[in-house]
C-alpha cells in the first residue's frame, strides 16, 4: 500500500535548551467578548477578526468587540447566538455554522442574511465545519453528515449521511474531509469518495489542516501524521515526550516555516518542527490558560490567536522575543522591598535593584536576593560602581557606599539628602541633589569645581561629553554646562537656547546631544551649534515626559516615559511606541531607572517593576495598519427629531459610496486602524474633501468623526492608517453623497423650468399682466423659502452657541475663569469611585492630592489699593496657578482669595516639591497688573491626599481630605505665612486613628507614626483640635 521510503517514523523527543516564550494578552467579558467559550476565529479581507462563541458572534478590530446576538423580537438579526464554526469566502461573505439553527451566510457588503435549515435540505441543524469552494459554494459538515451548498445559497444537497466528520481542509488546492476514525474523504460538489486507510488501527483523530505538501492529521493522543493529497501516509510523528500527562490534543495549526502547533485540553501548546528533526517544544506563556484550547489560528500579520473553552480569547504578543518578561519573574518582584524600581545596575552576574523602599541585590544570577537592612524604607535613586570596590548609592537619605559583601554605610552630608543622579569618574563622584550639586574626591566631600550658582537648585541628571563639559539637568531652570575652566553656561527658555525648563534625562549621541524633559518631549541639540529640534506627542511620542534615554547597538534611542516606552530612529525620525499591550509590565516609568548590560539588553524600572528589552528583536519598521470606516450612523435629522434605528445605520465595511437622505443632518462616522500586531500603537489620520485642507491626525487607533449639516454634494472621506512605526499607508476613500433637498434637486429645477414655460405660454394666451404677476409670485416664494431656511439654520447655530456658553458659565468662576465648586463636584462624582478603587488595589500610579492655596494678606491689598486692584490680583494669581497645571489637573476658586488645586497621579513623596514650586512661582516674581501696578504677593499652602491612606481607601471622603488640606493651610499661616504644610499617612495609621483625624483630632494627638507632618516652616506647625 505504501511506497518504499515514503513513510518516515519520527519521534519528537529532542528539546531545545531554552523553550520559546510567548507573552499573552487575554480578552474576556470585561473586554467586551460576548462569552468565554470561543469556538472559531476567522479574518475577513478587510482585516476584522470574527470570533464565534457559544453565545454570540463578535467582530473585533483590536480595540473593541461588536457583538451580534439572536434577539427574539428582531427577525433581521442572527438566526442563532450559538456559533460552532466560521468561514470567509472571496465574495465578502461570512459563513456561520450554528449549533441549533443550521447555516447562515452574512453578506458583509450589504448586510443581507441568507439562511438554510433542514427545510432547505440541510442534513442536520448542527453545523460543525464549513469549507468554502472558492467563489462557488461550500461543503457543510453537520452532526449527521456532509452537505453541499451552491453559490446562490438556494438549498443544500446531502452528499453523505452517518459520517462522523471531524474537520475539512484543502491540500494542493483539493478539498478533503476527516472522520473520527482517521478516514480521509475526497470532496466533490456532487459526491464524496473515501480514500484508502492510512494505517491499521487508527482512531481518535481530532484535527485536520491542509498545506502544499499534504494533509496534517492530529490525534487526541498527540500523534501527528502527514498524508499525501492522494491519501498515502508520508510521515508519522509519535506523541512528544514532553506532552503533559493525561492531556489530549484538541486543536492544530500549521505555521509558516515548517512547524505545527498542538493545543491541548489543559491549556498547553506544543511546537513540533516537522521540517527538521521532529523536535517538540512546549511554548512557555507568561500566564496560564487554565482551559481547553479549542482554536489555534494565525492572522495575516502573523499574530497567533488562541480560543479556549472557558477562558476566552488570547493574543500572542508579537514582541515576546523583544520584551523579555522571562528575565524578571514574579519571584524576583516578590523578593524586592516594593515593586516600584528607581535604579538598576547589572554586570558580571551581579545585580542591584533600587526601589522606593530599599535595595535588593544578589552576587550571582541564581543566588537569592538579599536586602540591605541599613537602607530599609529608603528610596534608592542612583547606583554607580565605585572605582576601587563596591558601589556608590544615591538615596533620599543621602550618599551611601556599599562594598561587595553588601555592607553599607552613609557618606558625607550633602547640600540636600535627596540624591537624584550620580556620575563616577575615577576618584571623583559628582552628585545631583534636589538642593544643588555636590562633589566627592578621594572619598572626601569638597567644594572644588562646584559652582555657587547651583546652590539650592533642584538638579535631576548628569552627563560628561567628549569636550569635558559636565551637563547638569534642572527640574525648573533648564540645563547647565560646566566647562573644564569652571565657566557655567545656562540654557533655558529665557535666553532662547532651550524650549523647556524641566530637564530629566541626558544622552550624548554620535552626532547630537539628547535631552529628555518633563512635559516637553525629547530635544535634540546639534553637537556643533546647539540647534534644537523637539520630538513630542505630535510627532508620535506616546507621552511628553521622558525619564530615561538609552541607546541600542543599532543606533536607536529608547525612551522611558509616563506612558510606556518609545523607540526613536534618529536617522529616519520614525518613533515606535511600546506599551502594556505589547507585554511591558509597566505603563508609567520612574526617573533615572535605566541600564544597558553587556549583551546590549535594556533595563527600565517603573511603578510595576523592571522591564527588560532585547532591542535586536525589534525591527526598524512594523507591519502597516489597515484603515476602516467601521460604521456610519445618522443621529440627527433636519427639522428635529431622532432617526429610527432601523435603516439609519450604514454598513460601510466594503462600501465605496454611501448615499444619504436629504433630511440627514448629523452623522457619526466610526473610524478605526486595524493592527493586531500593535493594537494600541496604531494611528489614524483623515480628511474630508471640501471641509479639511490637510490631514487631521488622531491620538489613537480609533476616532469618531461628527459631521453636521453638510451642504449638498459629494464628500470624499479619505482615511489612512499607520502601524507602530508611524508610516502611513495608502488611504481608503469613502464618498458621502449628500443630496439636495427636494426643492433644490436638479429634477425640481427642471420642473420649475417646465412650469415656468407652461405659465409663460398660458400667460401669452391670456393677459400679459397676469403672467408677470404669476412669475413674481413664484420668485417671491423661492426667496421666502430660502430666507426661512437660512433663518432657521442661523437660529439653530445661535442656540447651540448659547448652550455651550451657558454650560461653560455654570462650571467656571466668572472673575478668574477657573473651575468652580460645581465643576469639581461633577468631576469627582464621575471619577471618585475609580480613584478609590485604584488606591485600594495599590496600582501605584499615584493618587489624588488637594493643594489649598491662599493669598497672604489679601485684605491689605483691597484696603490699600481698592477692590478693583484686588480683583486683578485674583485673576493674575489664578492664571499663574493654572500655568503650573497639567492637562488633567483641576484648579478651582474655592472662595475669596482661596484656591484649590487638584493634582492627579501624584505620588505623595513628590507633593512637597510641588508645594515648594507653587510657593516659589508666586513669591519669586512680582505681579504686574493691567493698571501698571506691580505687587509682590506670597501665598500659604496646605495639602493632603485622597484617599488619605491607600490601606484604608474607603475611610473618608474627598471633602474630608479637602478639610485636612484647609487645616494644613491655616497651620502654615499660623507659622508665619509664605510657607507650606502637608499631611501624609504614617506607617502606624490605623482606621480608628484615620477617623479621629478626619473628625478634627490634631495629628500630634494621635499615636506616634500615624501621621507625617510635612512643612517648609522653621519649626513644626501646630494643629489645634477641632
Amino acid at each position: 500500500m505504501f511506497l518504499a521510503g515514503a513513510l518516515a517514523l519520527a519521534t519528537a523527543s529532542a528539546i531545545e535548551p531554552r523553550p520559546p516564550f510567548l507573552s499573552l494578552e487575554r480578552y474576556g467579558l470585561d473586554e467586551g467578548l460576548s462569552q468565554l467559550s470561543v469556538t472559531s476565529i476567522v479574518q475577513d479581507d478587510t482585516g476584522f477578526l470574527w470570533i464565534g462563541t457559544q453565545e454570540g458572534l463578535n467582530r473585533f478590530d483590536g480595540q473593541r468587540f461588536v457583538v451580534q446576538r439572536r434577539q427574539p423580537d428582531q427577525a433581521a438579526g442572527p438566526v442563532s447566538s450559538s456559533v460552532d464554526t466560521l468561514a470567509h469566502d472571496g465574495r465578502g461573505r461570512l459563513w456561520i455554522g450554528t449549533n441549533d439553527a443550521g447555516l447562515e451566510v452574512l453578506d458583509l457588503r450589504t448586510g443581507q442574511r441568507l439562511r438554510l435549515g433542514t427545510d432547505q435540505g440541510l442534513s442536520h441543524p448542527t453545523v460543525g465545519d464549513v469549507l468554502v469552494d472558492g467563489d462557488a459554494g461550500a461543503w457543510i459538515g453537520t452532526e449527521r453528515g456532509i452537505d453541499y451548498v451552491d453559490a446562490a445559497i438556494s438549498g443544500a444537497k446531502t452528499l453523505a449521511v452517518d459520517v462522523r466528520m471531524i474537520a475539512m481542509a484543502r491540500a494542493a488546492g483539493e478539498p478533503y474531509a476527516l472522520g473520527a476514525d482517521c478516514r480521509l474523504w475526497r470532496l466533490w460538489p456532487e459526491r464524496i469518495d473515501p480514500l484508502p486507510p492510512l494505517a491499521d488501527g487508527l482512531a481518535g483523530c481530532v484535527a485536520l489542516k491542509g498545506s502544499a505538501e499534504g494533509l496534517w492529521l492530529a490525534m487526541a493522543s498527540g500523534e501527528v501524521m502527514l498524508a499525501s493529497p492522494g491519501g498515502h501516509l508520508l510521515q508519522r510523528f509519535a506523541p512528544a515526550a514532553i506532552t503533559p500527562a493525561g492531556a489530549s490534543v484538541t486543536s492544530l495549526l500549521q505555521r509558516p516555516g515548517g512547524e505545527l502547533l498542538l493545543g491541548h485540553d489543559d491549556g498547553t501548546v506544543l511546537r513540533l518542527d516537522v521540517r527538521g528533526d521532529g523536535a517538540a517544544q512546549r511554548l512557555e506563556f507568561d500566564q496560564r490558560i487554565h482551559g481547553a484550547i479549542q482554536v489555534l489560528t494565525q492572522d495575516r500579520d502573523g499574530v497567533l490567536w488562541i480560543g479556549t473553552h472557558t477562558r476566552g480569547l488570547f493574543r500572542g504578543r508579537p514582541l515576546s522575543a523583544a520584551i523579555r518578561r522571562d528575565l524578571v519573574t514574579p519571584g524576583d518582584l516578590a523578593a524586592w522591598p516594593v515593586r516600584s524600581v528607581r535604579s538598576v545596575w547589572r554586570r558580571d552576574g551581579v545585580e542591584l535593584v533600587g526601589t522606593d523602599a530599599g535595595l535588593a541585590w544578589r552576587p550571582a544570577p541564581d543566588a537569592p536576593w538579599r536586602s540591605v537592612p541599613e537602607l530599609g524604607n529608603t528610596s534608592i535613586r542612583a547606583i554607580a560602581a565605585a572605582a576601587d570596590d563596591g558601589w556608590w548609592l544615591g538615596t533620599h537619605r543621602g550618599l551611601w557606599r556599599m562594598d561587595s559583601e553588601g555592607n553599607a554605610r552613609p557618606h558625607s552630608p550633602l547640600p540636600d539628602p535627596r540624591v537624584t543622579d550620580l556620575l563616577v569618574e575615577g576618584a571623583d563622584v559628582w552628585i545631583a541633589t534636589r538642593g544643588g550639586l555636590a562633589h566627592v574626591r578621594d572619598g572626601v566631600l569638597t567644594t572644588a569645581g562646584v559652582p555657587a550658582e547651583l546652590a539650592g537648585e533642584f538638579l535631576t541628571s548628569l552627563m560628561r561629553d567628549v569636550r569635558g563639559r559636565l551637563w547638569i539637568g534642572s527640574n525648573e531652570r533648564g540645563l547647565y554646562r560646566l566647562w573644564p575652566d569652571g565657566r557655567l553656561e545656562h540654557l533655558h527658555p529665557g535666553n532662547g537656547r532651550l524650549p523647556h525648563n524641566s530637564v530629566w534625562s541626558l544622552h550624548a549621541g554620535p552626532d547630537a546631544y539628547w535631552v529628555g524633559t518633563f512635559a516637553g518631549g525629547l530635544l535634540r541639540l546639534g553637537r556643533d551649534d546647539d540647534a534644537v529640534r523637539a520630538f513630542t506627542s505630535a510627532d508620535g511620542l506616546s507621552n511628553d515626559v521622558v525619564y530615561r534615554i538609552l541607546p541600542d547597538r543599532r543606533g536607536r534611542l529608547w525612551l522611558s516615559t509616563n506612558n510606556g516606552l518609545n523607540v526613536l530612529d534618529p536617522a529616519s525620525g520614525v518613533i515606535q511606541p511600546l506599551g502594556p499591550g505589547d507585554g511591558l509590565g509597566n505603563r508609567e516609568y520612574n526617573s533615572g531607572a535605566g541600564w544597558v548590560d553587556a549583551e546590549g539588553r535594556l533595563f527600565f524600572g517603573g511603578t510595576e517593576g523592571l522591564d527588560v528589552v532585547d532591542p535586536e528583536a525589534l525591527d526598524f519598521t512594523s507591519p502597516p495598519a489597515t484603515p476602516v470606516v467601521a460604521g456610519l450612523q445618522v443621529i440627527g435629522v433636519r427639522g428635529g427629531g431622532t432617526p429610527v434605528p432601523e435603516g439609519r445605520r450604514f454598513d460601510t465595511l466594503y462600501a465605496d459610496r454611501v448615499a444619504m437622505d436629504p433630511r440627514d443632518a448629523v452623522l457619526a462616522v466610526d473610524l478605526v486602524a486595524i493592527d493586531f500586531s500593535a493594537p494600541a500603537a496604531a494611528r489614524l489620520r483623515y480628511r474630508l474633501g471640501g471641509i479639511h485642507d490637510d490631514w487631521v491626525r488622531t491620538r489613537g487607533p480609533q476616532a469618531e468623526l461628527m459631521l453636521s449639516h453638510l451642504a449638498p454634494g459629494d464628500y470624499p472621506l479619505e482615511l489612512s492608517a499607520a502601524g507602530r512605526d508611524g508610516r502611513f499607508g495608502p488611504p481608503r476613500t469613502l464618498v458621502l453623497e449628500v443630496p439636495p433637498p427636494i426643492w433644490r434637486h436638479p429634477l425640481a429645477y427642471l420642473g420649475y423650468a417646465l412650469l415656468g414655460c407652461a405659465l409663460l405660454a398660458w400667460g401669452y394666451s391670456r393677459i400679459g399682466a397676469r403672467a408677470r404677476e404669476r412669475e413674481a409670485r413664484i420668485a417671491l416664494l423661492n426667496r421666502t423659502v430660502a430666507e426661512r431656511t437660512a433663518e432657521l439654520e442661523r437660529a439653530n447655530l445661535q442656540l447651540q452657541a448659547n448652550n455651550r456658553e451657558l454650560e461653560v458659565a455654570t462650571r467656571t468662576d466668572p472673575l478668574t475663569h477657573v473651575s468652580n465648586r460645581r465643576d469639581l463636584q461633577q468631576w469627582l462624582s464621575r471619577e471618585g469611585l475609580q480613584i478609590v478603587r485604584e488606591a485600594a488595589a495599590g496600582e501605584g500610579r499615584g493618587g489624588l492630592v488637594f493643594f489649598m492655596v491662599d493669598i497672604d494678606d489679601f485684605k491689605a491689598v483691597n484696603d490699600q489699593h481698592g477692590h478693583p486692584v484686588g480683583d486683578e490680583v485674583l485673576v493674575a494669581f489664578a492664571a499663574r496657578l493654572s500655568s503650573l497645571s497639567r492637562g488633567h489637573d483641576v484648579v478651582v476658586r474655592w472662595g475669596g482669595e482661596e484656591f484649590l488645586w487638584m493634582l492627579r497621579e501624584l505620588h505623595m513623596h513628590d507633593a512637597p516639591a510641588v508645594a515648594e514650586r507653587i510657593r516659589r512661582v508666586i513669591a519669586d516674581q512680582p505681579f504686574v497688573l493691567p493698571a501698571g501696578l506691580t505687587l509682590s504677593i506670597t501665598c500659604s499652602i496646605g495639602f493632603a491626599p485622597w484617599p488619605f491612606s491607600a490601606r484604608h481607601a474607603v475611610v473618608g471622603d474627598w471633602e474630608q481630605s479637602v478639610a485636612l488640606a484647609d487645616r494644613a493651610l491655616y497651620a502654615a499661616k499660623a507659622a508665619g505665612k509664605n510657607a507650606w504644610v502637608g499631611l501624609a499617612p504614617g506607617e502606624a495609621l490605623g482606621p480608628m486613628g484615620l477617623e479621629a483625624l478626619l473628625m478634627g483630632q490634631a495629628p500630634d494627638a494621635l499615636a506616634p507614626g500615624s501621621v507625617r507632618v510635612l512643612h517648609s516652616t522653621p519649626t513644626a506647625p501646630r494643629f489645634p483640635a477641632r
